[in-house]
């Protein structure tokens, strides 16, 4: 193996990380006249992000993927699917306890509203909704069914839902089913997704392989906006 690829992917996420830092550095001093703090520690930090993000793809692109789409192809030999969809449920609700932007949007919720929202309730309700929304999706790829009908219905009861929740949580569970679809989220769900679908009798991996990102997301902003207004009542 040589080192060229890794410096070529390294230099890859520099750049936009360099822009990123340059963009600000140049609106704080140029335009909002403050100075620059702490730079030796703004350039360690760049380079920390910079490697863990190598790190991070390089561990995916190596585990997570292969592993979650072998396990899709061999789950749809199992003869009973209920398990499969339980297995799918608890998959989505472990990993989004790990995503990193949705424990930094609960923090934040947390901080803002001096503790009246707490930020184990935004990222327990948010697993739950997303291990529905898996648990959907892997049902549609088992037993197609249409995915208008599917959005339809989502947006109707997402709609309802906005109108009887208190104006303060809908926002937060938008942002919510936001943050849940990051860098662990993502790649273990499609891996199994795709991986089903290959396998799974009259499934299409094209039409039905995809999707259930969006599933998850309607179930994670339901939950939280039923958390929210279930808060409010009590």
């Amino acid at each position: 193996m040589t080192i060229r690829p890794i410096i070529l992917e390294l230099w890859s996420l520099a750049k936009p990380m360099l822009a990123i830092v340059g963009l600000f550095m140049v609106v704080r001093l140029l335009f909002l006249r403050q100075p620059l703090r702490e730079g030796w520690t703004l350039a360690g930090a760049m380079v920390l992000t910079v490697l863990g993000l190598y790190l991070f793809l390089a561990g995916i692109s190596g585990s997570l993927i292969p592993l979650t789409e072998q396990t899709g192809r061999d789950l749809a030999s199992v003869r009973y699917k209920i398990p499969v969809v339980i297995f799918a449920c608890t998959v989505g609700y472990l990993a989004t306890l790990l995503e990193p932007g949705l424990r930094a949007l609960a923090l934040q919720v947390e901080e803002l509203s001096v503790g009246a929202i707490r930020k184990p309730a935004i990222i327990h309700a948010s697993a739950i909704g997303f291990s529905l929304g898996t648990g959907l999706g892997v049902v549609r790829i088992i037993s197609p069914f249409s995915m208008k009908t599917a959005v339809l219905i989502g947006l109707s009861i997402l709609l309802l839902l906005v109108l009887i929740a208190p104006s303060h949580i809908v926002g937060i569970a938008f942002d919510s089913a936001s943050a849940t679809t990051g860098p662990v989220n993502i790649p273990i769900l499609l891996g199994i997704a795709i991986g089903l679908s290959q396998s799974v009798s009259g499934a299409d991996p094209i039409r039905h392989g995809f999707g259930l990102i969006a599933l998850t997301a309607f179930c994670t902003t339901a939950a939280v906006l039923v958390m929210g207004t279930a808060g409010e009542r009590l």
